[in-house]
């Protein structure tokens, strides 16, 4: 496997992690009644899955902090 391919891997993995985080996220606010922070979590979640694109495409100084569930 090449490092392309491995990078991509990787990158592919972080991705559905970040997604999995923001989707129970969105979820547990819109359960809760809370919509606007819900819109709030869709922003972040686009925001964030572009700089982290962005990171692995050398694109940026540093790899974004990412998302952690509260």
């Amino acid at each position: 496997m090449d490092m392309t391919t491995t990078t991509e891997i990787v990158l592919a993995e972080e991705l559905q992690s970040l997604h999995t985080s923001y989707v129970r996220a969105i979820n547990s606010a819109i359960d809760s009644g809370n919509d606007e922070s819900a819109q709030s979590l869709g922003v972040a979640h686009d925001r964030e899955k572009a700089a982290l694109v962005a990171a692995y495409r050398g694109k940026t100084g540093s790899r974004p902090r990412l998302f952690r569930r509260r």
